[in-house]
């Protein structure tokens, strides 16, 4: 037989077990915010932790205000002219880590002296291997000649690069010569 109180009875537990999933979705829902907005804060602190820890990488002129040309070690490299056979010799500031390669002419007004060794040609990037090398002019002043050259020291391109510009020139090579003169193209580098 049908009873109307026990139907009343059933449907108020639906009611109330309704009632109970709903309340058990939104505290859900407000803890997956609460854990979300945890992560989104920590990992904007990691990040402004990152960057006050290393300001080398921030790209303001500030980092590099403490590094001065005289912490460029300066070695001695030949050029070989081919069409003539002769071979001339200058001393380079060399950039082969990443700091130093960061670094390179920014904030420079000249080419240096080379530690007063006197013949300085510039400054040479050393790269570990043959590579697509970009090279730009941010922070820098003064007008360069860019000059890639293969592992073999062969010239592979040559491009005139404007102070502050930050478009890349880039090429395929293993060392970068950046200094204010022209190089003939016939020229060979020395094992730096």
């Amino acid at each position: 037989m049908f009873n109307i109180t026990d139907n009343i009875t059933d449907g108020s537990k639906e009611v109330k077990k309704s009632n109970k999933i709903n309340k058990e979705g939104t505290n859900l829902k407000i803890r997956y915010v609460l854990i979300g907005s945890i992560i989104t804060l920590a990992f904007v602190f990691l990040v402004i932790a990152l960057l006050l820890s290393f300001p080398q990488y921030v790209g303001n002129r500030a980092a590099f205000s403490n590094i001065s040309l005289n912490e460029f070690p300066v070695r001695t490299i030949s050029l070989t002219n081919k069409a003539n056979n002769t071979k001339t010799d200058y001393n380079v500031y060399i950039a082969a880590t990443p700091l130093l390669m960061q670094k390179g002419y920014m904030n420079a007004t000249n080419l240096g002296n080379c530690d007063n060794k006197g013949n300085c040609l510039g400054m040479l990037f050393v790269f570990n291997t043959s590579q697509d090398i970009c090279m730009w002019m941010k922070n820098t002043e003064i007008p360069l000649n860019q000059i890639w050259f293969n592992s073999n020291g062969i010239i592979v391109k040559e491009a005139e690069a404007k102070p502050y510009s930050t478009n890349e020139i880039c090429a395929y090579g293993e060392f970068v010569l950046e200094t204010n003169r022209s190089i003939p193209l016939n020229d060979v580098l020395g094992a730096p």
